[in-house]
């Protein structure tokens, strides 16, 4: 089978949803199918020379959304997956011509697979500037949805999101990790890594500052009342406050390859994502996310954010502790006690979070 995938990004390029497609198109490739990519002509991109890759569309205009189409004929896929994220297609996140495009690829007879990374902002009345944002998203995601031959999204709330919209079945498949699944780490590397560190200090793994206020202030909690806990940063803290603060405490990998990724993250005892939520539970950690699916699939232990982003499957893990992110005593009671005592890892996200498990959910 052909499949074409349309994506703004792709590597070389740093972006989640590149890197989603291109351990896709892997999968796929693995799996006896002829993969075509249709992205952006980013410089990065063309250089890395991938191959069948069309960096074609100079900007997601009307010209660049023919050279899509024109593309698109040229290949006659049996199938299109249109990797999709508002904010990747146009830079306010209103890609308006976006259900004009997929309509277009419905009239060429070539079936399409939309695959919904985000959908749209929250309508909520403190960020009123950007409510017109939010109701135009929601008109494109609608647009699109009229057009569509399979829906796919990463949780479930965003299933029920989508399912405002149309009446069509709405799959839910993860985020998988950002690295290579097929490939594993050694016990050997992860020896290596662990001698950068003391060996009585219990490991607290990070993946990207979020808030760095916050992670101060969580970070420095933990240290009031354990100063045997060192704090890993999966890759670059340009803030030298943080850096001087934390002292030793703090080990920063810098860049790290997407080989590295599960090394430095098996030498972890637990792993903390705070992801935002507000006061009123808008927000926490969800399977979009591929951080998460990292330390998942790794089987650390994951301290994460309550909120009504989470999907039932975090909420009953037993690998996973669902934490109030504005509660910073409890949440560093919770970050010792579960570095101190770990969580035996069942093997589940193992196996549902592989490139392969997640690919064959697409196509088969």
């Amino acid at each position: 089978m052909k499949i074409a995938i349309i994506t703004n990004n792709y590597p070389s390029v740093l972006d989640g949803v590149g890197d989603h497609s291109f351990y896709l198109a892997n999968e796929f490739r693995k799996n006896g199918h002829e993969v075509f990519i249709i992205c952006s002509a980013n410089k990065e991109i063309i250089t890395a020379a991938h191959p069948n890759v069309y960096p074609v569309v100079e900007q997601w205009d009307k010209n660049g959304y023919n050279k899509a189409l024109q593309q698109l004929s040229l290949l006659k896929p049996d199938w299109v997956l249109l990797q999709y994220v508002p904010y990747g297609f146009q830079r306010i996140g209103l890609p308006w011509r976006m259900p004009f495009f997929v309509r277009q690829i419905h009239r060429k007879g070539f079936p399409l697979l939309i695959s919904f990374h985000e959908i749209f902002v929250r309508l909520t009345w403190h960020l009123r500037k950007i409510y017109p944002v939010g109701i135009l998203q929601r008109l494109i995601a609608a647009g699109m949805c009229l057009y569509a031959d399979r829906i796919v999204t990463s949780i479930e709330f965003y299933r029920k999101s989508l399912s405002w919209f149309t009446r069509k079945k709405i799959e839910v498949i993860p985020v998988a990790p950002n690295f290579d699944t097929a490939v594993s780490c050694s016990a050997e590397q992860v020896s290596k890594v662990k001698m950068h560190i003391p060996k009585d200090r219990k490991i607290v793994a990070t993946y990207g500052i979020r808030d760095k206020q916050y992670m101060l202030h969580v970070f420095e909690a933990v240290l009031a009342k354990d100063s045997n806990i060192q704090f890993l940063h999966c890759g670059s803290v340009k803030d030298q406050e943080m850096i001087d603060r934390l002292g030793d405490h703090l080990y920063v990998t810098g860049y790290l390859s997407a080989s590295e990724v599960p090394v430095y993250l098996k030498t972890a005892d637990v792993f903390f994502l705070p992801d935002p939520v507000d006061r009123k539970g808008n927000g926490g950690t969800s399977n979009r996310s591929g951080s998460l699916a990292a330390a998942l699939y790794v089987g650390i232990p994951v301290i994460a954010i309550r909120g009504d982003m989470n999907n039932p499957e975090l909420i009953n893990d037993s690998q996973v502790v669902l934490a109030d992110y504005y509660d910073i005593d409890t949440l560093s009671d919770t970050i010792i006690s579960v570095a101190q005592r770990g969580t035996a890892a069942t093997g589940k996200w193992e196996k549902k979070l592989n490139w392969k498990t997640i690919a064959n959910q697409y196509f088969e």
